[in-house]
């Protein structure tokens, strides 16, 4: 009983970690546009900045993994949260756009907090609590996200400029690495028991491909492919947010004439019910019987929402270009509308509602599925696989669905539906190959018992 509160206040401390982490991020995520502007930048600028905090984010998430598998989690911790924080000192310090960029990159270098704190939380978990602690984790990081882009802005209001936010990031992280060299035990000391018959483990036992020695040729084929199954689906669910978070703003402008606030209200929708989920993924994953079935109907009925807003786009397409949607869409006046029809407006709106009811459950299942695949001693690289497949995939997913949308509002809104069955399709098919492993299995074992 001692072991397992202190294994439950370990969780606690992980995940409080996470939250620190995700504020400090975000913190500065509401002013960056305008710092970036103050310095002299543009547009362009500002999209570059993204894009070299995620290159050097997946870049960051595979070495961070690995050498977290090497010398522990909490040393890598450490190490991450203080060089995010000495990050934020430089990106708050930085006197023009080139030192910002190189901030920026730096940052994106040590931001693996995440993956190493999932896999810390795999370490300290059975398999059957890490699927209910992974969920509890994506839920508190998007409260950590919501509550740092707010709070950024008074903090800027307060102090009268776009630097202070960067520096409240800096001592939110430094408050993390604080907490992590005192407070957070080895995950070794707090290791589920794992009890041995006929070789096997009972929990962190190794199942993947990377520690497939003691396994049989045909279960590590399995595995290896349901490893590259499960990272196709976690870059095809990703690319999907990138009409979200690029395209919708503008589409909803130019073809209902609904302006920014209908977009927030969105927006804070799919964040409210993407919490919930991840809330409840534990529960949802046991009601389904399993990870791989739960993110086939989850990525099933967002492929099913997804193409019921396509209508949209087909009825947007046939009409003349709003040439204005863009300058509307930001100037918060909203544009002329010119779907009219109220069949297919309900059917958008029915479609986002279905697509914002799955996505938690179909992004928040991949790092548990990941973990499961794996032994203890891999799951530092497992989730540093997952952060870089989530970032490169949002990142690309962003990046394309952009230069669709140039061409034909229905290519873009047909990015996330394509990206959703794709996923689906996958997942399909790790479960063709998990049953018919198991009917070798069962034949496997009927001839073995035959006299």
């Amino acid at each position: 009983h001692e072991v397992k509160r202190r294994r439950a206040n370990a969780v606690r401390g992980a995940l409080a970690v996470l939250v620190l982490d995700a504020t400090s991020v975000s913190l500065g995520l509401s002013v960056l546009p305008y710092f970036v502007t103050s310095l002299g930048g543009t547009a362009l600028d500002l999209g570059s900045l993204f894009a070299t905090f995620a290159a050097c984010n997946i870049a960051a998430s595979a070495w961070t993994g690995f050498v977290s598998d090497k010398v522990g989690r909490r040393p890598v911790l450490i190490l991450s949260t203080l060089g995010v924080g000495l990050g934020f000192l430089a990106t708050g310090a930085a006197p023009t756009l080139p030192a910002l960029f190189a901030a920026r990159a730096w940052l994106g270098v040590c931001a693996g907090t995440g993956s190493t704190s999932r896999a810390y939380i795999a370490d300290i978990t059975s398999p059957e609590e890490r699927t209910d602690a992974m969920g509890r984790a994506g839920a508190l990081m998007m409260v950590g996200y919501a509550a740092g882009a707010p709070l950024g802005s008074e903090i800027a209001a307060l102090c009268g400029g776009f630097r202070a936010p960067f520096f409240a990031g800096a001592a939110a992280s430094f408050a993390a690495t604080a907490y992590t060299w005192l407070l957070l035990p080895p995950p070794a000391s707090l290791a589920p028991q794992t009890t041995s018959a006929a070789g096997e483990s009972s929990d962190n036992a190794p199942s993947s491909a990377a520690g497939a020695d003691s396994q049989q040729p045909s279960e590590s084929r399995v595995l290896s492919a349901r490893l590259v199954l499960l990272c196709v689906y976690i870059v095809c669910t990703c690319v999907g947010h990138g009409f979200h978070m690029v395209v919708l703003p503008l589409f909803l402008s130019a073809a209902f004439g609904w302006g920014p606030p209908v977009y927030a209200g969105i927006i804070s929708a799919r964040a409210a019910s993407a919490f919930l989920q991840m809330l409840a993924l534990g529960r949802a994953t046991r009601l389904v019987g399993g990870h791989v079935t739960l993110a086939l109907l989850a990525s099933a009925a967002g492929a099913a929402g997804a193409y019921l807003c396509s209508f949209a786009a087909v009825e947007f397409d046939g009409t003349p270009s709003n040439t204005t949607a863009a300058a509307a869409a930001l100037s918060g006046t909203g544009g002329a509308a010119q779907v009219t029809s109220k069949e297919v407006t309900l059917l958008f709106i029915a479609g986002s509602a279905l697509q914002y009811a799955v996505t938690g459950f179909a992004t928040g299942v991949a790092a548990p599925a990941l973990s499961a695949l794996g032994a203890s001693a891999v799951q530092g690289r497992l989730m540093g696989l997952h952060s870089s497949l989530e970032v490169g995939g949002r990142l690309s997913g962003q990046l394309l669905v952009a230069v669709l949308y140039e061409r034909s509002a229905l290519l873009a809104c047909l990015l996330p539906a394509i990206g959703s069955t794709v996923a689906a399709l996958c997942m399909a098919a790790a479960l063709a190959l998990e049953w018919l492993e198991s009917r070798r299995r069962r034949g496997a074992e009927v001839y073995v018992s035959m006299p």
